[in-house]
C-alpha cells in the first residue's frame, strides 16, 4: 500500500509554508493527525507582516487556538493588537513583538496584554514611530512590567521572567527606565535603540533643596541592573541620552555589562575615546566584549585600539572589514580568545544546510593575507568563524598558527567546493582525532603499567635488602660465637650473589616500553599519518591528485589543533565527540 505524501512531515512543513490561515484551519479540519499536526505549528508563531489575513479570521477561532500561541511579532495597528486581546486563551506567549503608538486605547489594551503573559514571557520588542514629532512618553511600560498582586499560597508574587528586552524609538524618564530594570529581575540583555531620556521624574526640584536631595534623586534613579551583561546600543545613544545638556551614560545601569554591540558614524569619537574608557573603567569594569556594527574602518579601529582594553571577545561585519581593524584587534593579541566575521545575508540556519554556500565572486576584503596575522599572533584563540572568507592553504602554511587550543573553526577553503571534497577532509580529520584518543588511551595505561613495574620492582628489591640484612646479622652471630671461619667476606656475598634467583629487568623508557624497540606512541603516530595519507578506493575514483592533495593538506592542518571539536567548512557544522 502506497504511503500519502502528505503523511511525511517534510512535505507537511514545506505545505504549511506556503498556505494562508484559512488553508491551514481547512487542513486541521481533514483528520485527527493533520488537527494535531497543523494546528499546534500554524498557531505557535504569528507572524502579522506574513500573515496580513489573520485579522479576518472569527475571533472564536482565535479565542479556541490562543493558547497555543507562543511568538507574536509584527503588531503595528490597533485592530490587530485587540485581535489577541480580546482572545482571553492568548496568556502563555514566550515573546512579542509589536509597534506602539499613542491613540486612544492603544494604552490600556498593551498593558493588559503583557500584564496577562508577564509570567511566561521572557522576550519584549517595544517600538514606536520613528518620526521624532510623533515620539511620545511611554512611561506606562512600568505599569506593564509592574509584578501582579500576590496569588500563591505562598504569598509570592508573578515577577517579569523577561530575559530579553528591546526599546526603540520611544521617550521616558530615567526614573521609569530604572522602575523597568528593577521590575526585570533575570534580564540578561537588552536592545536601547534612538530612545530619549528626559531625565528624573523629581526634574522640577527646585535649587534651593536639590543641592541637598541629589544624592538620594541619583540612587533612586540611576537604577543599576546586575544582571544584563549584554547591551545594544550606539555610542550617541548610550552617552547622549538627552537632547539637551550633559548626563550620566546609560551605562551605570550595567555595572555588570560584558559585552557591548556599539556603532558610531562620527569621526573622531564623540565623546573622546579618553572619556569612553574612563567611563568604561568606573560603570563596566568587567567589560570583556565588543562588536563593532555598521562602522567604517577608521571608527572600528579606534574603537578597538583606544576605548577598549584586554578584549577576549570580538565581532564586526566582514564586509566593514579593512586592514586597520586587523591592527586593532592585534592590539589585545594576548588576550582575544573569539573573533568572528558576520555577514547579514548569512543567517544561523545557514550552518545547517543540505548545500555548499557559494562564496562571494569577488572579496570585499582584499588584502586577505593580514587575517592570517590574527591566527599567528593571537595564542590565547579559542574561536574562529569567518563563515564567508574564503582561505588560501598556501597562505595559511606561510603564517603558522599558533593558537593551538582552538576549538572552533568556521572558514572555507579555496579549493574545497563540493560536499564530496569538504566531506573527505572532515573523514579524514574525524579518522586523526580517533588515532589520538587512542594513542593516548594508550599512553596513559603504559603510564600506568610502569608506576606498577617500578613499584613491584622497589618491592622485590626492598625484600631481598631485607633478606640480605638478617642473613648478615645471622652469619656475625656465628662468627663471634665460633670465633671466626677465617672465609672472606667478599667470598660470602660474592657466592650469595651467584646463588640468587632474581634476574634484573631490563632498562625501560619514559613509558615504560624496553628501550631499543618502537615506543606506542610512535606507532600510534604512524597509524595517523597512514590514516591521513591514504585514500580510499572510492575516494581516489573521484579525486583527481591536486584535490588529494589539498584534501590531506587541509586535514593536516586540522590535526594541529588537539582541543578542535567544531568545524565549518562551507557545508554543515560537523563535531568529533569528546
Amino acid at each position: 500500500m502506497s504511503r500519502n505524501p502528505f503523511d511525511v512531515p517534510d512535505i507537511r512543513a514545506r505545505l504549511i509554508q506556503a498556505l494562508d490561515t484559512n488553508s491551514v484551519v481547512a487542513c486541521s479540519r481533514v483528520s485527527k493527525t493533520w488537527n494535531d499536526y497543523f494546528t499546534q505549528r500554524a498557531w505557535k508563531s504569528i507572524d502579522l507582516k506574513a500573515k496580513s489575513d489573520l485579522k479576518e479570521l472569527d475571533p472564536r477561532i482565535v479565542t479556541k487556538n490562543g493558547h497555543l500561541i507562543r511568538h507574536i511579532k509584527g503588531i503595528k495597528k490597533r485592530s490587530e493588537l485587540g485581535i489577541f486581546f480580546a482572545a482571553s486563551s492568548v496568556k502563555y506567549l514566550e515573546s512579542l513583538c509589536l509597534g506602539v503608538k499613542s491613540k486612544h486605547g492603544f494604552r490600556p489594551q498593551t498593558i493588559k496584554l503583557i500584564q496577562r503573559n508577564l509570567a511566561t514571557l521572557n522576550r519584549l520588542e517595544v517600538w514606536g514611530r520613528s518620526t521624532e514629532s510623533d515620539r511620545v512618553e511611554f512611561g506606562w511600560l512600568v505599569e506593564a512590567l509592574m509584578p501582579l498582586p500576590p496569588f500563591n499560597n505562598d504569598n509570592t508574587c508573578s515577577g517579569s521572567r523577561l530575559t530579553h528586552l528591546s526599546l526603540g524609538y520611544i521617550q521616558m524618564t530615567r526614573h521609569a527606565f530604572s522602575k523597568i530594570l528593577s521590575y526585570c529581575p533575570r534580564l540578561k540583555d537588552m536592545t536601547i535603540s534612538h530612545c530619549g531620556f528626559l531625565g528624573s521624574s523629581n526634574a522640577s526640584t527646585t535649587s534651593a533643596t536639590a543641592s541637598e536631595s541629589t544624592t538620594a534623586n541619583d540612587e533612586e534613579v540611576y537604577f543599576g541592573h546586575k544582571g544584563v551583561t549584554s547591551i545594544y546600543a550606539s555610542l550617541s545613544q548610550v552617552f547622549h541620552p538627552t537632547r539637551c545638556g550633559s548626563a550620566i551614560p546609560l551605562l551605570v545601569h550595567f555595572p555588570a555589562l560584558e559585552k557591548w554591540e556599539v556603532w558610531s558614524y562620527m569621526t573622531p569619537l564623540d565623546p573622546a575615546a579618553s572619556v569612553i574608557q574612563s567611563a568604561l573603567r568606573e560603570y563596566c569594569p568587567h567589560l570583556k566584549g565588543a562588536a563593532v556594527n555598521h562602522t567604517a574602518g577608521p571608527v572600528a579601529h579606534e574603537f578597538l585600539r583606544k576605548v577598549f582594553v584586554h578584549l577576549s571577545y570580538i565581532a564586526f561585519p566582514y564586509k566593514k572589514l579593512r586592514p586597520e581593524v586587523i591592527l586593532g584587534i592585534l592590539v589585545h593579541q594576548s588576550t582575544v580568545q573569539t573573533i568572528r566575521a558576520y555577514d547579514s545575508n548569512f543567517r544561523s540556519f545557514s550552518y545547517y544546510v543540505d548545500e555548499v554556500l557559494p562564496v562571494a565572486a569577488q572579496d570585499p576584503f582584499t588584502e586577505s593575507w593580514m587575517i592570517q596575522l590574527m591566527m599567528s599572533r593571537c595564542p590565547k584563540l579559542l574561536c574562529v568563524d569567518f563563515p564567508t572568507h574564503e582561505m588560501n592553504m598556501d597562505m595559511v602554511e606561510q603564517f603558522p598558527w599558533i593558537c593551538k587550543d582552538l576549538t572552533y573553526l568556521g572558514v572555507r577553503i579555496r579549493g574545497l567546493d563540493t560536499k564530496d571534497l569538504i566531506m573527505t577532509v572532515i573523514k579524514k580529520w574525524a579518522r586523526g582525532c580517533h588515532a589520538r584518543r587512542r594513542r593516548k588511551k594508550a599512553e596513559v595505561a603504559a603510564a600506568v603499567s610502569c608506576l606498577q613495574t617500578k613499584e613491584k620492582i622497589k618491592k622485590r628489591r626492598k625484600k631481598k635488602n631485607g633478606e640480605e640484612d638478617e642473613k648478615a646479622t645471622s652469619e656475625r652471630q656465628d662468627e663471634e660465637e665460633d670465633g671466626g671461619s677465617g672465609e672472606d667476606e667478599s667470598t660470602k656475598r660474592k657466592s650469595m650473589k651467584d646463588e640468587g634467583e632474581e634476574v634484573k629487568p631490563k632498562k625501560m623508557d619514559m613509558l615504560g616500553h624496553p628501550e631499543g624497540q618502537l615506543p606506542l606512541m610512535n606507532a600510534a603516530l604512524l597509524e595517523e599519518q597512514d590514516l591521513l595519507l591514504a585514500s580510499d578506493v572510492s575516494t581516489s575514483q573521484v579525486l583527481d591528485t591536486e584535490k588529494t592533495a589539498l584534501v590531506n593538506r587541509v586535514a593536516r592542518h586540522l590535526l594541529q589543533f588537539p582541543r578542535l571539536k567544531v568545524i565549518w567548512l562551507g557545508y554543515k557544522l560537523w563535531t568529533v565527540p569528546t
